[in-house]
């Protein structure tokens, strides 16, 4: 779920004197072809993945988180799968780079960043 974005082009939350409407996600193998498809966040901010997630998931696949604002999308953030200890637990917050959306991004030069929380949520079935 999205909690914050801080960004050259974009600030969410606004303030009281400038409300700024909530980005949008979308998560998306951006290496795929055909493309796979995408995973948009909810009104609430909310990403709700398949699983198995094919962008997650397919050998080779080179996913991302991008954010897109009033105007279209602003900056991405590159997923990595990590099943280490230390990777994000379910209600744990994790915070991440942005970079440009350029063929090129300069990681050196960060977009901005982006604050979500982590929520695993198991099947009843």
């Amino acid at each position: 779920q999205l909690l914050a974005v801080h960004g050259r082009d974009l600030r969410w939350p606004g303030t009281k004197d400038h409300p700024v409407p909530m980005p949008r996600l979308l998560l998306r193998d951006i290496g795929s072809i055909p493309q796979t498809p995408n995973v948009t966040s909810d009104d609430a901010g909310v990403v709700i993945l398949p699983w198995p997630c094919a962008a997650l998931c397919r050998h080779g696949a080179r996913t991302a988180i991008e954010v897109h604002g009033p105007h279209g999308a602003v900056g991405r953030s590159f997923v990595v799968m990590d099943d280490s200890v230390v990777a994000a637990r379910g209600g744990t917050m994790a915070e991440a780079a942005l970079v440009s959306l350029c063929d090129c991004p300069n990681v050196s030069d960060p977009w901005g960043d982006l604050l979500i929380s982590v929520r695993w949520i198991a099947d009843k079935d």
